[in-house]
């Protein structure tokens, strides 16, 4: 749009979005105190439909006037989870909400939220090892009485099983991840959460594949497959785009280990023609072009390599994934200065990007010398500390101790590349998401 300095010149054509506020300022002076259900339904209603920054705004002024409502605070903690930057106010809206709560109901409720914001902040990449360990440790305590109780709905019993889950996978639990997965899908066997119930199937699947159990891991997912389209091959899938997306990636990732990369393929361009068909699925269709993109240059097809980055670049441009992956197309197709650039690039837009940082390492690690040895070292050192469980990362890590000459180091790097490689799943743990119910 044209300007004059700093004077932006308005189209008097164009939507006022400015109304929707004023608008909603008006429904804020009228509603709050007269019909508190109704009001809380609208805030709902915003937060359905993506609308965060709206919705928090409506709950912040109910709250200010009524302090003590916990159903506002507990939809409150949701809203703030959907907005970036939100999980701190998350955490001590949902504290607040659980110390507030006097029914049963309402502290499941407000208990799953804490649990939900505690388990991502656990994933936090800048979060110490120990931090992170207390975070999941105090959302599995939370967790634990509301997945045993008999008070809880089948929903809810699902939802808190689920997420106890997934959490003890990220902390290495391969037992009680297992069990509470079982119990997830018991708890929705009955059909009122389909996607709950594929999730719990995929994690089982990602055990498995952890113990190197591929096949088995495969059937799991082809009784996810066959739960959430149903026995007709033509029904329209029951799942959201981002779980249908996740199954297909850990299916794909399982072909690619047998060996079977043109299924593997397959797989993620069948995924991708059903997201691409789906409203509000672009996030969801990028990865899969990302997917497909590491595939194809790994099989030496770059133009199809670079192709697939293209479309992943004009769905998601200022994603650290999107640069990533285009600088692995670059660095397969022997550009090695240009792949650099791009995972810079990656690093711009998230400090904290370990993939990115492990392919700089990696990158001057190969160049040769002690220096550029040195070099590598602090790239992966730091990639490790956002990423701990990367066996590549460990690898890589040892070959540059050993060309630094420091051989200790370097035997128990590789000692442990050795032992991730032999106990990680296709996917990390934390590729599932923590829900609510």
């Amino acid at each position: 749009m044209p300007s004059i300095g700093m004077v932006e010149l308005r189209n008097p054509m164009a939507p006022d979005h400015n109304k929707d506020w004023v608008q909603l300022y008006k429904t804020l002076e009228q509603n709050s105190a007269s019909d508190p259900n109704a009001y809380r339904q609208q805030a709902a209603e915003l937060l359905d439909k993506k609308d965060a920054p709206r919705s928090k705004l409506m709950l912040e002024r109910h709250i200010h006037a009524n302090p003590d409502d916990v159903d506002a605070l507990i939809l409150l903690a949701k809203t703030c989870l959907q907005l970036e930057g939100g999980l701190e106010e998350a955490l001590v809206v949902a504290r607040k909400s659980c110390n507030l709560a006097t029914t049963p109901q309402l502290r499941q409720a407000a208990i799953q939220v804490l649990a939900v914001a505690l388990g991502r902040k656990a994933r936090s990449p800048t979060l110490t090892g120990s931090s992170k360990a207390s975070c999941r440790q105090e959302a599995i305590q939370a967790l634990q009485p509301e997945a045993s109780t008999s008070q809880s709905s089948p929903a809810a019993a699902a939802a808190a099983h689920y997420n106890l889950s997934v959490l003890h996978a990220e902390a290495g639990d391969a037992s009680k991840a297992a069990d509470h997965a079982k119990a997830a899908m018991q708890a929705s066997a009955g059909g009122a959460s389909p996607e709950l119930h594929t999730l719990s199937l995929v994690l089982l699947a990602l055990l498995l594949s952890a113990r190197g159990e591929v096949q088995a891991a495969l059937s799991v997912l082809s009784a996810s497959h066959q739960r959430s389209h149903g026995s007709s091959s033509s029904s329209l899938p029951t799942t959201s785009p981002q779980c249908e997306v996740l199954v297909a990636r850990v299916r794909a990732q399982l072909l690619h280990t047998q060996g079977d990369v043109a299924a593997a393929m397959a797989v993620l361009a069948k995924v991708k023609k059903q997201v691409s068909a789906q409203a509000g699925a672009g996030e969801q269709e990028a990865k899969v072009w990302q997917e497909l993109a590491q595939a194809f240059a790994a099989q030496g097809a770059l133009a199809d390599a670079f192709f697939c980055s293209d479309q992943s670049q004009q769905l998601l441009p200022w994603a650290a994934s999107t640069h990533y992956v285009l600088g692995c197309v670059l660095e397969a197709a022997g550009r090695v200065e240009e792949a650099t650039n791009a995972y810079n690039t990656a690093l711009a837009l998230d400090s904290c990007h370990a993939p990115s940082l492990l392919r700089l390492g990696t990158i001057h690690r190969r160049s040769g010398g002690v220096s550029q040895a040195a070099v590598a070292r602090d790239l992966l050192t730091e990639a490790l500390r956002y990423d701990p469980s990367h066996a590549e990362g460990w690898y890589q890590l040892g070959l540059a101790c050993k060309a630094m000459h420091h051989r200790a180091d370097a035997e128990q790097h590789l000692h442990t590349a050795v032992l991730l490689a032999a106990s990680s799943p296709a996917l990390p743990y934390s590729s599932l998401p923590l829900l609510l119910a």
